[in-house]
């Protein structure tokens, strides 16, 4: 699961933040500012420099973040809209609880490259292992499901892991990662998939 969602998010911040949100201008603050907005808007869901200067409205914000929910690959999952609303509800939850800084920038070959300092929020980490644990302690009332209500029970207990974790967040130490900011087809800096890629990756373990 935790492959499969990071890439999808990766995929989803690299397409939308990309193309909605473009760079200040062609100055190191410049482009500390553009991964401070893109940062702001995965965490808090909208960003004061982007308001600031008029790059985007609510309606912008609210589209990047279910954007970035729907594609998570945890929304497919089952039938039962309580248990989607409830992957949902624990995803946006998540992403509130991202701790980031972003550090200096400098100009290089081609772009920009900006530091930051992600520590990663425990959310995957040997959820497996949890999981199988409530499964088993439940075996008898399992026992009396039907395979669907087998698979639904699964996804509830899972949840419930879940928004335990993004309730009492436990982090990971921290990541200092590189973003490169480059100049794309439409001649405006942008961060590259690859570099969102990589902050998709360092969000959760």
């Amino acid at each position: 699961m935790k492959n499969r969602f990071h890439m999808m998010l990766a995929l989803t911040l690299s397409f939308l933040i990309g193309g909605l949100l473009t760079a200040c201008g062609y100055a190191e603050d410049d482009a500390k500012d553009y991964t401070q907005m893109a940062l702001d808007i995965i965490s808090a869901g909208k960003s004061d420099i982007a308001i600031e200067s008029a790059q985007a409205s609510d309606e912008d914000f609210e589209a990047v973040r279910d954007e970035m929910v729907k594609n998570s690959g945890l929304l497919n999952l089952t039938a039962d809209q309580e248990i989607t609303s409830g992957f949902k509800t624990v995803l946006r939850n998540a992403y509130k609880k991202i701790d980031y800084k972003v550090g200096s920038a400098r100009a290089v070959e081609n772009g920009f490259e900006v530091d930051v300092t992600i520590r990663p929020l425990r959310l995957f980490e040997e959820i497996d292992t949890d999981l199988n644990d409530e499964m088993s302690r439940s075996l008898e009332e399992i026992q009396k499901l039907s395979e669907d209500e087998v698979m639904d029970y699964t996804l509830k207990k899972e949840l419930e892991i879940l928004r335990d974790r993004v309730n009492n967040p436990k982090y990971g130490d921290p990541q200092e990662i590189s973003i490169f900011i480059t100049e794309n087809e439409n001649k405006r800096y942008a961060i590259t998939s690859e570099s969102m890629a990589l902050i998709g990756d360092s969000l959760f373990y």
